[in-house]
């Protein structure tokens, strides 16, 4: 399911939650972002075969897949179309002991937030680490990297 709006900033949104995926939907449009939805991690895995984003907004908890398991396969299957300056920002709405965040940090996220974190926030952290992502990535011409 694909929100598309013109030329904004591409997110994919992993979470099981119908209700949050709408809510956040409704945010994002005002913020200029672009979203595609995954409800599992295996259509995450599949979606992000074939399509690049600026950003990846995970759940921690999902029903097949931790958002951790996602990283960790993001990292080693190379034939996915993301690269090292795609940003992912894990959500959860349960604690997470340190370890685990710790080695969700070195399987590549960016930011680790609480689910408690109203969604306007959240929409606009996206945008902001989806700049940062086109500003680091070498395909995409300087002049393609919009100003907030």
């Amino acid at each position: 399911m694909t929100t598309r709006l013109g030329d904004e900033y591409k997110v994919l949104l992993v979470e099981d939650s119908r209700d949050y995926q709408e809510l956040f939907r409704i945010y994002a449009r005002k913020a200029q972002l672009e979203i595609d939805i995954a409800s599992t991690g295996k259509e995450a895995l599949d979606y992000l075969r074939h399509n690049r984003v600026d950003g990846i907004i995970l759940d921690y908890m999902l029903p097949d897949l931790t958002g951790l398991e996602i990283l960790q396969a993001l990292k080693k299957r190379r034939s996915l179309r993301m690269n090292r300056q795609t940003f992912s920002v894990v959500i959860s709405a349960v604690e997470v002991p340190d370890r685990k965040l710790r080695e969700l940090y070195l399987a590549g996220t960016r930011l680790f937030l609480p689910k408690s974190l109203g969604l306007r926030e959240l929409s606009m952290i996206a945008h902001s680490v989806c700049v940062g992502s086109r500003a680091m990535r070498k395909d995409v011409p300087a002049a393609e990297v919009k100003s907030a």
